[in-house]
């Protein structure tokens, strides 16, 4: 919630949520993140998530399609708006997630 100071349970954007994650060295079971209404102006990379299985799962869940929008205009050399770097088991549902660049915008970039 972006009108929340930030906290152990409260993340102003994807990156600190992810960043939670990798700094803890992983989860030990499933996580789910409700993420509020709003736009989001970020670029998301997500690496591996140590811990992570079938049953052990990283949801991002949005307030709706039209009310969650994560966005970013790319570059050339950083043309994604959401990148899997190796991630397994995360999921984004009931949000929007765009590319503004004409050029340079991916929505998704899978990465092994």
């Amino acid at each position: 919630d972006t009108t929340q100071a930030n906290s152990s349970t409260n993340f102003k954007s994807f990156s600190r949520a992810v960043a939670a994650i990798s700094g803890c060295g992983g989860i030990a079971g499933p996580v789910t993140f409700l993420v509020s209404a709003n736009t989001y102006s970020e670029q998301v990379s997500i690496g591996n998530i140590p811990g992570s299985s079938a049953t052990n799962t990283v949801s991002f869940v949005g307030s709706g399609i039209g009310n969650t929008v994560l966005t970013f205009a790319g570059t050339a050399s950083l043309p994604h708006t959401l990148q899997f770097n190796g991630a397994q088991y995360v999921t984004f549902r009931n949000m929007s997630i765009r590319a503004t660049d004409a050029t340079n915008g991916w929505v998704v970039n899978f990465l092994s």
